[in-house]
């Protein structure tokens, strides 16, 4: 290790102030001579001047990009700012989920990832209303949290919402990226840049399958690859996004750089390691149950959920449990000794989730807020489940789903041909953004199913109320 001694130190005042004398003042502009020291390693030893400043590598790049007021509009995003539905907060409501089918403390997984020098990124995978985004905002909270606090820096983290940034449009990965650094750091993009080749940022980046403008497998390879090149040596991305959207475990593998991990220690290219967030079990339901209502209520509104078998698997996604806590006294207070179907709140649920898909506002096939694509979707999702139900099946290949999709448009005499890319981006919208999901028991890969059979039943019921 080195020491920069005293009279080291000295001798660079000695030389300041030799440059300082040099320069002659002239039309009112004044002139500063700096000298910076680096040092791979190495201390300085300690001294009386108060002109003389040291720093560590960490504390010095606080100093010429300030973080600070963006790490703490991180914290007050997550703690002020309500769920998607009910009064309570992200802060107040979050639980924190289990991933890999059982694995615990997924915060302390991601820290190790952080420190390590490695070319793996992370890709956290989850069906709808799983909680992906909440504990994105969550763990981008809990960073910022920990260099405000000065407990310890390992990167800066990013957080950059992934929706309509297809490389197709003018507002890209890279134009986002370029705004954030713009808006809310100020500094010149290059110097930005030297802290991601520096291994000094984490880019959390939000929805993949929110893009925008979905269109073909080509179409989402450039979209991935745009993304990929954030991937530089030192840098790490962890990017979220429903298995859905890339439809087959062949385009998953390829567009994500999934590889196997008896080859990742040898890997020479950017890959990802998949996370997958589990179902929220009974305790974390009920925890949640808590927090929405205290006392007697709890144990009442426990025992009506557990007698409820359909309410009960709804409320194991962390999103539609929230849903449910929101309507949970209505309809305990209908009759709590009545077994509640789904289809008494299924209607609730689907109108919230197609409000929800339409807030995004993605571009593709429709325009934005078109009433005609809402009656789209469930004329859409009335006529699978009615095809699925006649069929006597719960999965539906994508081959026949394309079929029906096609059959659905040409029905609704909506033009294909004069926006055959838009139209795709549709199709891939219906599989990744709705009610259906990718069957991952089947054996192949091209199959799905909807994302619950009280959904199925419901939009089924719909179709024996058409018919009739």
């Amino acid at each position: 290790l080195k020491k920069v001694s005293k009279n080291e130190q000295n001798e660079v005042l000695e030389r300041l102030k030799e440059l300082s004398d040099d320069f002659v003042a002239t039309d009112n502009t004044y002139y500063e001579p700096k000298y910076l020291f680096f040092i791979e390693e190495g201390t300085f030893e300690e001294h009386d001047n108060q002109h003389l400043k040291c720093y560590t590598e960490d504390a010095f790049l606080n100093v010429i990009i300030d973080f600070s007021s963006y790490l703490q509009k991180n914290i007050d995003r997550f703690d002020t700012n309500p769920i998607d539905i009910g009064e309570v907060s992200l802060k107040e409501s979050f639980i924190e989920p289990s991933f890999n089918k059982g694995e615990t403390n997924l915060k302390l997984y991601f820290d190790e990832w952080l420190e390590e020098k490695s070319l793996r990124h992370i890709s956290l995978l989850a069906d709808y209303g799983m909680g992906k985004t909440s504990f994105l905002k969550y763990y981008t909270k809990y960073l910022s949290e920990k260099i405000l606090n000065e407990e310890s820096f390992s990167r800066y983290p990013v957080f950059i919402s992934l929706t309509n940034t297809s490389p197709m449009s003018n507002d890209g990965i890279e134009t986002k990226i370029e705004s954030f650094v713009s808006k809310e750091l100020g500094v010149n993009y290059a110097l930005f840049e030297r802290l991601v080749h520096l291994g000094k940022i984490v880019f959390v980046l939000d929805g993949f399958d929110e893009m925008g403008f979905i269109g073909t497998a080509k179409t989402r390879f450039e979209q991935f690859n745009s993304i990929w090149k954030l991937a530089t040596t030192n840098n790490k991305i962890l990017i979220s996004g429903r298995p859905s959207y890339l439809p087959t475990d062949f385009e998953r593998k390829n567009v994500l750089n999934i590889v196997d991990s008896s080859v990742t220690d040898v890997q020479k290219t950017p890959f990802t390691e998949v996370i997958e967030l589990d179902y929220f079990k009974l305790e974390q339901i009920e925890k949640t149950v808590n927090i929405y209502y205290k006392g007697k209520e709890v144990e009442q509104y426990m025992n009506y959920i557990k007698r409820n078998h359909s309410i009960l698997d709804l409320c194991k996604r962390p999103s539609m449990l929230h849903m449910t806590m929101s309507i949970l006294p209505e309809l305990y207070s209908e009759d709590s000794t009545k077994v509640i179907t789904s289809s008494d709140i299924m209607n609730k649920y689907t109108e919230y989730w197609i409000s929800r898909q339409e807030s995004k506002e993605i571009t593709g096939y429709f325009s934005k807020n078109d009433n005609i694509k809402k009656e789209f979707i469930i004329n859409f999702f009335t006529e699978l489940s009615g095809e699925m139900f006649k069929e006597k099946t719960l999965v539906i290949s994508k081959e026949v789903l394309d079929e029906l999709i096609l059959k659905e448009v040409q029905k609704a005499k909506m033009s294909i041909e004069s926006n055959e890319v838009m139209f795709e981006g549709f199709k891939n919208e219906l599989y990744a953004g709705y009610f259906i999901e990718i069957d991952i028991t089947n054996v192949k890969d091209d199959y799905f199913k909807f994302v619950h059979k009280s959904i199925f039943e419901f939009f089924v019921s719909k179709k024996i109320i058409k018919l009739i």
